[in-house]
């Protein structure tokens, strides 16, 4: 009774204890009392699905509504945002505590989620009526229904804007596939792994590394990412959109002063340089902004994304492209890789590219700048000979002048006014109207026409310009998908590979290789009762599984190493370790001991003396008949419907799946009426598991023996039933240290049934082990 009242009660304080572990579980879940948070607050959310954009300076994104969270991203004015839902947070002075939750593309060019101040953010106005005139232009333009959204949402906001179609009459995924060749679509390496392609022209699994194609950090993204910035539908924004803008001059749209907008924040910045005026040859002074002004008027092109161009080509720095010291920083990079010279070239000094014009992929150190300097002093044709080309595009760029405006020309004659009028068509050249496609790009980053325009909108908003008509021209592509191609998730690392894989001091067969998967093979003693597998993966970041101190069973053991990537990708790696079966004894025949007569043991009395008899009258002896000669009985036959039967061996039995079960066995063999039959192993003793070489099948009328028959599985060399390490240990022997095999069993190791032994029935023996094949066994 006692015992029953324990019991009870140790019931109910686990059940109460695990009351309150829920209990506990939910408050730190839900941050409710004293496990609530700093700042945070659970409140419900009110959905609005609008647009909006950033209307202060700038603003920070944080992963919930509070000053508390974590900042996500930080924005600054005109960017762009869809906000999902309203909450109530942290009061913040001066604009409450309303909160909004968005989305946007971050500044690192990933889709990002987060919360911010409601008085942060300018929604824009709700869809007005439809337009009859608009939506007849769109039509009239050809626009799909996929673009009509966001077009109809700009034109709301900026109703003096027009869209433009490029019908580029391409197929989508063939774009993406000539778009995706070596070298032509670039992200930097600080991307997220998961933008990066993986394919053999762009990665090594082997090591984990990307092969550079711009200098060193420059390198190959992955379809998924070309999907993105290739969709018009993507950037369908105040701010984006200006990737589609016409870049022709408009004089009464560009100014010097948008011009020192775009270049704010740059060693050009309100910056004045020194130069010998082209036309009377004396020395000179100009900003750089009205050096871009200047370069407008010359070439025809919005002077806005020249500035803009530049900024991008030389950094807000400036780069050696632009210092004109060449061998002086040579040297310094050089002295900072600790590389040893002798001599450095200055024939490039003095020589100017704003646009890094001609500064094609090199390997050697400033190669890219050595290249675009060579274009500055010779032209294209990288020649002392002066061309019309070459005066036209006041080469040399023997000072700043002359390489910002003659550089303008370039790029006007080169791109804009051959049909890529846009920082998108001058990234991805789909306009076929000079015959060619594909080719002809003046940035190899995929992410430039995304930036620049950035830079384009900031310059326009700042002179409060964005009202004034402007056209856009925005490709078009035939079997475009149905929505625009999203971003890539910042996923991680792909790499799922083992750089190696080892068992103790065991040699893997075949020998390890990252890129196979296995099967892999490894064969101990008996002795061996577990082992050590330790495995490295090839990327720090992936997990692996299955390694550590494994416990054999004899036989096949199989194990599988599995690899988790960052990003979640799993790939499996096959080992099967292979225990050797201990020696077996032959079992003993017991010596059978006499059973006693029950009751004493009798006492022998003599024998009695025979009384004598007279001896019989003898008769006549008739004559002997002649004994018939035996006409000998034929031993009982064993047959079979499935195995193999010839003189006194049975072949053909099937080891996979213990096929060769005695019960198995017995079924498909058939005797004579009247006689039974039995198997036994080679030892003598009756077989009660898996039949193999040297066992014999006897036929039996009682107890009597009548018939006897060997049987052979090819490649049961050890007797065991089936095939296995022991098998293969026994082989190698015979035919290397001259350890030879009994008769059956020499039958037995011709695994190829050519008569010979040799390695190539080892080798057979072997794939069988390994499951790649199934010795045939008739």
């Amino acid at each position: 009774m006692l015992a029953s009242r324990s019991s009870k009660m140790t019931f109910k304080l686990t059940r109460t204890r695990g009351l309150v572990l829920l209990l506990l579980l939910f408050l730190v879940l839900a941050q409710i009392g004293p496990f609530a948070s700093a700042g945070s607050m659970v409140q419900a959310e009110t959905e609005l699905n609008r647009t909006g954009k950033i209307a202060v300076n700038t603003a920070n994104i944080r992963s919930g509504p509070s000053t508390s969270y974590a900042i996500v991203d930080t924005l600054s004015k005109n960017h762009v945002l869809t906000v999902i839902s309203s909450t109530t947070g942290q009061t913040i002075t001066d604009y409450g505590n309303l909160w909004y939750k968005v989305s946007f593309i971050g500044t690192g060019g990933y889709a990002r989620n987060g919360y911010v101040v409601a008085g942060f953010v300018a929604l824009d106005p709700l869809p007005a009526a439809p337009d009859p005139d608009f939506e007849a232009a769109l039509t009239a333009e050809g626009f799909p229904e996929s673009y009509k959204p966001g077009l109809r949402a700009l034109h709301a906001e900026y109703p003096s804007w027009q869209f433009k179609t490029l019908k580029t009459n391409l197929d989508w995924n063939t774009v993406i596939e000539a778009e995706n060749s070596p070298g032509r679509s670039l992200i930097p390496s600080s991307k997220n792994d998961s933008w990066k392609s993986t394919e053999s022209a762009a990665y090594d699994w082997a090591t984990n590394t990307w092969e550079p194609y711009d200098g060193s950090s420059w390198i190959m993204c992955n379809k998924s990412v070309i999907a993105y910035y290739m969709d018009p539908r993507n950037f369908l924004d105040a701010t984006r959109i200006f990737q589609f803008e016409a870049l022709n001059y408009q004089p009464g749209v560009q100014t010097q002063a948008g011009v020192e907008n775009i270049l704010a924040n740059t060693f050009m910045s309100n910056t004045s340089f020194n130069y010998t005026d082209p036309a009377t040859g004396t020395a000179q002074t100009m900003l750089y902004s009205e050096a871009f002004i200047r370069a407008a008027e010359y070439s025809g092109v919005n002077p806005y994304h020249l500035a803009s161009r530049s900024r991008i080509e030389v950094g807000s720095s400036g780069s050696a492209s632009v210092r004109g010291t060449f061998s002086t920083d040579l040297k310094a990079a050089y002295d900072n890789l600790g590389i040893s010279y002798t001599t450095i070239t200055t024939e490039y000094d003095g020589y100017y590219n704003f646009y890094n014009i001609g500064a094609s992929n090199s390997t050697e150190i400033l190669g890219n700048v050595k290249n675009g300097l060579i274009y500055a002093k010779f032209g294209s044709n990288r020649t002392a000979v002066q061309t019309e080309t070459d005066n036209l595009q006041l080469i040399s760029w023997s000072d700043r002048y002359r390489s910002i405006v003659g550089g303008a020309k370039f790029i006007g004659s080169s791109y804009i006014n051959v049909g890529q009028n846009t920082l998108y068509l001058q990234k991805f050249d789909v306009d076929n109207s000079d015959n060619k496609l594909y080719w002809h790009q003046y940035m190899s980053n995929i992410e430039a026409p995304y930036s620049e325009s950035g830079s384009m909108a900031r310059a326009y908003a700042a002179l409060n310009m964005t009202s004034d008509p402007m056209v856009f021209i925005l490709p078009v592509y035939n079997g475009m998908p149905a929505t625009a191609c999203p971003a890539p998730a910042n996923t991680g690392n792909p790499n799922n590979w083992l750089q190696s894989l080892t068992i103790d001091q065991q040699s893997l067969t075949p020998t390890f290789d990252p890129a196979t998967t296995g099967e892999y093979g490894v064969i101990v003693e008996n002795s061996v009762t577990s082992i050590n597998l330790a495995a490295v993966p090839v990327c720090s970041k992936s997990t692996v599984a299955g390694t550590g101190t494994i416990q054999l069973l004899v036989g096949e053991n199989t194990v599988n190493i599995v690899v988790r990537a960052e990003n979640g990708d799993q790939r499996t790696y096959t080992l099967s370790i292979v225990r050797k079966a201990g020696a077996v004894l032959p079992t003993p025949t017991p010596t059978p001991t006499p059973t006693p007569t029950s009751g004493a043991t009798p006492t022998l009395s003599p024998a009695p003396t025979a009384s004598p008899t007279a001896a019989p009258t003898a008769s006549p002896t008739a004559s002997p008949t002649a004994a018939p000669t035996a006409t000998p009985t034929p031993a009982p036959a064993l047959t079979s419907q499935v195995y193999s039967i010839q003189q006194s061996t049975v072949t053909g039995l099937n080891p996979v799946n213990s096929q060769n079960a005695v019960s198995t066995v017995t079924s498909n063999l058939a005797v004579p009426n009247c006689y039974s039959l039995s198997v036994y192993t080679s030892s003598g003793s009756p077989c009660t598991s898996l039949v193999g070489t040297g066992c014999q099948v006897r036929i039996l009328a009682g107890q009597q023996l009548m018939n006897q028959y060997n049987v052979i599985l090819y490649g049961d060399v050890s007797g065991e039933g089936r095939i296995d390490t022991a098998d293969l240990s026994l082989i190698f022997k015979h035919i290397f240290t001259r350890q030879k095999i009994g008769e059956n069993d020499l039958n037995a190791a011709d695994a190829d049934h050519n008569g010979k032994i040799n390695t190539a029935d080892l080798s057979l023996i072997y794939k069988h082990v390994m499951k790649r094949l199934v010795i045939r066994q008739s």
